[in-house]
């Protein structure tokens, strides 16, 4: 497996209300798997954000929407 060369890497994922419903961080990332509370999420949009460090030391951030269809 390739390295993405990202550490202390978070990803939050918030429904249409803005409730976060799913977050995760560290070094290595699994994602998220489409349910809430263990249960499947509603078809619909969904908005992420994303931050982690470079190898050099900087900073990044991505943040938009996902459109889950099942």
């Amino acid at each position: 497996p390739s390295q993405i060369a990202l550490s202390n890497m978070k990803l939050e994922i918030y429904d249409t209300w803005g409730s976060m419903i799913y977050s995760e961080e560290g070094d290595s990332l699994r994602g998220w798997d489409g349910k809430i509370k263990n249960s499947d999420a509603e078809n619909g949009n969904y908005y992420y954000t994303f931050s982690g460090d470079t190898f050099y030391g900087k900073n990044i951030t991505s943040k938009g929407v996902v459109v889950l269809i099942k």
